[in-house]
């Protein structure tokens, strides 16, 4: 006896097989609403895409869920509810539905625009089942069951990936509806559908001893919706494309057949362009939707040539048409024509050069025009300047003020130049300015020379340009060997400088600087006077003079200025001096000697100063030291014991001399020590003679008493 399955209720998972035993229910769980803070701000809430609750047939599910709904089913009540008040939601999908799984789209539009689609899936299932029956006490199935149990492993094997769901909720629905079959035999019909290919693991159950024996196999499978995303055909314009595909259309194009067909049937596909096409790129996308909802896109450009016209309308030069090559013939001094050039495409561009600036004789105006597609076309037009014999000048001034050929013109002593400003009458001639400038006191030639446009003619026009004579004497600059000089001061060069280059300049340009009777020359050590004639524009004469010292620029001896072959006087006991000696020239070196270990009396001290020429000059200055008549003695010890003038000193019988050691108190007078030797019994006189510096002399007496000899 048969028994009626129940009607499925969960989804199994991916793997194909169930006999009445085998349940498993998996299914979406229920999703919690979402909750709204009562601080969102509104900024928050207009742009809120999110959704609050979503229910399939009265059942809170999740985004992205998938529900499982009965065999055969058509259409579900899908109900989302927005985050926000403000958003707006729309379902799409839930009605027409198919066997596997069909996909509903839940649009959010929020109130600042942003949009977001969220997903639920439906499952519909397709239900199957068969009677399996047995040999009559075997537990091998009977032919036909196998042949049944063989078509039903195709048909469910058939659907790639197919999510298998069985029609029992607990494992006791399934006994008591099933047939008991023997251990044998229910092993035997899960070993048959393995071998079929339907893997996993069966525990069949049934009714029913010998003839009787039968087996219900039911499955019940949802159809996993295909991802393929994939075009049996794709063409543009009847030629076969591919993704990414750039087609070159030629100009004038508008429109190119797009035909997108799907590998899989359950798949959808959306095309956009291929019509409207503009000159430039164009883009054809097919949108491809897979049964399971994956999406791709496929895009090829459509690149339109420009147009290649290159065309004028319109070609004028001063209103008459020209063309490529043509000649236009104007009159002399035309510096431009009106040059009108206009595309016979709108979308062609034009350049125009040059129209101005035109010089006498053959100008080219030169257009171009550039199609749309980049294509060049340039027209050139001769535009012929006619020449002419005229030199007049329209315009002739110096300084601003108006002169013709011939005139005379005053300016102040010491113009070295003038401003000449001279146009020719005719456009295109030249003109040539000489004698403007290198002006001397007097009369200047100034010559414009006109040059007509026709290579022949010329003309000149002459004014003379009088620099009026001055009596000022005053020097603008003056130096001696290039370096800044006054009148009246004086300049300091190195030792031994034999003549000095004097240069000046008169405040009036025209004014003469010379040095009078070479008063430059033949230089002494010390000052020489340097004799400088200023000759005025007006012939008159002044002479200025400035002093030139030859020797150093600083010269001290212990803190005295002092020149070559001065004595300088220093005190007693001096035994150095400071000397400070700077050389005119900062590239001459400066040597300084005997300025130390000074000894009483005259001490030279020399300076030698070494040009970057390598000369050398020497200066010398004695450095007197005082002389002291200091006869004083510092020590006085006969035989180690201190004594001084006037004393008497004992000493043992038979002693024949003494040690005296005198030291004076100034280094350098001369102690003389005598009767220090050759002592007698009884009184000896010793002295010590000191002789000063300055010749003063002083004797130091000691008597020296020898002890009589012991008479025994």
């Amino acid at each position: 006896m048969k028994k009626q399955l129940a009607k499925p209720f969960a989804v199994l998972g991916i793997a194909v097989g169930v006999l009445f035993a085998q349940t498993i229910s998996i299914g979406a769980a229920n999703a919690a609403p979402v909750a709204i803070s009562s601080s969102m701000s509104a900024s928050k809430l207009a742009s809120d895409v999110s959704v609050s609750s979503i229910s399939v047939n009265g059942k809170s599910v999740k985004v992205g869920s998938s529900v499982l709904l009965a065999v055969g089913a058509k259409s579900a009540t899908v109900v989302a509810t927005p985050t926000s008040k403000f958003s707006k939601v729309s379902v799409e999908g839930a009605t027409g539905l198919k066997a596997g799984v069909n996909v509903v789209k839940l649009n959010v539009t929020a109130l600042n625009g942003d949009s977001i689609t969220h997903i639920v899936r439906l499952l519909v299932p397709v239900y199957a089942k068969i009677s399996v029956r047995f040999e009559s006490g075997s537990s091998a199935v009977t032919s036909e069951a196998e042949s049944a149990l063989a078509t039903l492993v195709d048909n469910v094997r058939g659907i790639k990936k197919s999510v298998v769901v069985t029609g029992f909720t607990t494992q006791a629905a399934a006994e008591s509806r099933a047939p008991k079959l023997s251990t044998a035999r229910a092993n035997k019909v899960a070993s048959k559908l393995k071998s079929l290919g339907l893997s996993g693991t069966y525990s069949a159950v049934g009714k029913g001893r010998g003839s009787n024996a039968q087996a219900i196999i039911a499955v019940t499978y949802v159809p996993v919706a295909s991802n393929n995303v994939n075009l049996s055909t794709f063409t543009l314009g009847g030629d076969t494309v591919v993704d990414g595909q750039t087609v070159q259309a030629s100009f004038g194009t508008e429109a190119l057949a797009v035909v997108a067909v799907t590998e899989d049937s359950k798949a959808t596909v959306e095309v956009e362009g291929g019509d409207a096409l503009e000159v430039g790129e164009n883009s054809v996308t097919a949108t491809v939707t897979a049964q399971d909802g994956t999406v791709k896109v496929y895009t090829v450009k459509i690149v339109v040539a420009g147009s290649s016209n290159t065309d004028l309308s319109t070609f004028t030069i001063d209103g008459s048409a020209v063309s490529n090559g043509s000649t236009v013939e104007v009159v002399a001094g035309t510096t431009s024509v009106e040059v009108v050039a206009e595309a016979s495409d709108e979308n062609a561009t034009v350049d125009v050069v040059g129209g101005d600036e035109l010089v006498p004789g053959e100008n080219t105006v030169t257009v171009t025009v550039t199609a749309q597609n980049g294509t060049e076309l340039v027209s050139e037009v001769t535009v012929n300047v006619a020449l002419s014999e005229d030199t007049s000048l329209a315009s002739f001034t110096i300084n601003g003020t108006d002169v013709a050929d011939g005139d005379s013109i005053p300016v102040p002593a010491g113009t070295t130049s003038v401003e000449v400003l001279a146009e020719a009458s005719m456009t295109g001639a030249t003109v040539d300015i000489s004698g403007d400038t290198d002006l001397v006191a007097g009369d200047n030639i100034v010559t414009v020379t006109v040059n007509a446009t026709d290579g022949e003619n010329s003309d000149s026009y002459n004014v003379i340009v009088n620099v009026l004579l001055s009596s000022d004497s005053s020097l603008k600059s003056l130096t001696v060997n290039g370096k800044n000089a006054v009148v009246g001061s004086v300049v300091f060069v190195d030792p031994g400088t034999l003549s000095v280059e004097v240069l000046g300049d008169g405040t009036i340009a025209g004014t003469t600087v010379e040095v009078l009777d070479e008063s430059n020359t033949d230089l002494v050590a010390g000052f020489n006077t340097v004799n400088i004639t200023v000759t005025t524009t007006n012939d008159t004469v002044v002479v200025y003079t400035i002093q030139v010292y030859v020797g150093l620029k600083i010269f001290q001896v212990a803190g005295v200025n002092v020149n070559d072959g001065d004595t300088v006087s220093v005190p007693t006991g001096t035994g150095s001096v400071r000397v400070v000696a700077v050389a005119n020239e900062s590239t001459s070196t400066v040597d300084i000697s005997g300025n130390t270990d000074l000894v009483p009396g005259e001490n030279i001290i020399t300076v030698d100063v070494t040009t970057a020429d390598g000369d050398t000059e020497s200066y010398n200055v004695i450095v007197a030291v005082a002389l002291s008549s200091n006869t004083a003695l510092a020590t006085f010890e006969v035989n180690g014991s201190a004594t001084t003038d006037g004393s008497t000193i004992n000493v043992a019988a038979g002693t024949t001399s003494v040690l005296v050691n005198a030291v004076s108190q100034d280094a350098f007078a001369d102690v003389t020590v005598a009767g220090d030797t050759a002592l007698v019994s009884g009184s000896n006189t010793l002295t010590v003679t000191v002789d000063a510096t300055d010749g003063t002399q002083k004797i130091y007496t000691i008597t020296v008493v020898v002890a009589g000899d012991v008479v025994s």
